[in-house]
C-alpha cells in the first residue's frame, strides 16, 4: 500500500510540473484563450479582428485549401511560428482559410492563395509576391520591418549612416526605455531609415547634428 501511495504521489508531481510547464511556455492571445509558444491559431472572421484589435504585431497567411501553393505554404507557416515565437515579445501567428469568407479577402484586399500580411498597429504590410515563400526570407522580412532603428553610438557611426541614408530620423535617448514610441513609428515607415543613440552621450550626439547642418529638436 506504501508503494502504491508514494508511486501515486510520485505521478501526480509528475503532472503538476507538466502542467506548470506547459503554462510557462504559452502566451495570452486575443481575449482569454492562450497558445503554446510557436503555435500556429486557426482563424475564422471573428477572432481575425480579435487578434488584429489585441496585438500590436501579428503574422497572417491567407489561403484557400485548394491551392497548391497554399497547400505548400501551410507546413513553412508553422516553421515561421516556431522562429517568430522565440522574438522579444514573441510574434503571435495565424492563418486563415479566406475562401470561407469573402467579407475577409475584401476588407483586407486578399488577391492571391497564399497571402502573408504582416499588422502592425492594425496597419497591414504584405510579404512581396516576387520574394520566394520560405520560412528564413519571411522571418528576415518580418524582422525587418519590426527592427528598423539602427543603434549608433558614435560620431563616425552617425556619419556612415547619414551618408548611406539621406532621409534619415535619429532618436536620442538617454535610455532604450525612453525609445518605444520612437520604436513604434520606425515600423510604418518604408522610404525613412531610422538610428537612435542610447546614454550619455545623447547630448553631444545632439550637438553634432547641428553642427552636420540637420534639423534637431531636443528635450534633453
Amino acid at each position: 500500500m506504501n508503494m502504491l501511495r508514494s508511486l501515486a504521489l510520485q505521478f501526480l508531481l509528475l503532472l503538476v510540473l507538466v502542467v506548470v510547464d506547459v503554462q510557462a511556455w504559452s502566451i495570452p492571445w486575443f481575449g482569454t484563450k492562450k497558445r503554446a509558444l510557436g503555435e500556429v491559431a486557426e482563424l475564422d472572421e471573428v477572432s481575425l479582428d480579435e487578434l488584429l484589435v489585441t496585438e500590436t504585431i501579428s503574422a497572417v497567411l491567407f489561403y484557400a485549401p485548394w491551392s497548391p501553393y497554399s497547400q505548400q505554404a501551410l507546413p513553412m507557416w508553422e516553421v515561421v511560428a516556431e522562429k517568430l515565437a522565440l522574438s522579444n515579445p514573441p510574434i503571435p501567428v495565424g492563418q486563415i482559410d479566406a475562401s470561407k469568407y469573402p467579407e475577409v479577402r475584401v476588407k483586407h484586399e486578399i488577391r492571391a492563395n497564399p497571402t502573408i500580411k504582416l499588422f502592425i498597429d492594425e496597419e497591414a504590410f504584405e510579404f512581396p509576391l516576387e520574394e520566394e515563400r520560405t520560412w528564413a526570407n519571411i522571418v528576415n522580412w518580418i524582422n525587418e520591418r519590426t527592427n528598423r532603428e539602427q543603434v549608433v553610438s558614435d560620431a563616425e557611426e552617425m556619419d556612415v549612416f547619414l551618408d548611406e541614408n539621406p532621409l534619415a530620423i535619429v532618436g536620442l535617448f538617454i535610455s532604450e526605455r525612453d525609445s518605444d514610441m520612437f520604436k513604434k513609428t520606425s515600423r510604418h515607415f518604408d522610404d525613412v531609415s531610422f538610428a537612435v543613440t542610447y546614454g550619455s552621450n545623447s547630448r553631444e550626439m545632439a550637438q553634432y547634428l547641428v553642427k552636420q547642418g540637420c534639423h534637431v529638436f531636443t528635450q534633453l
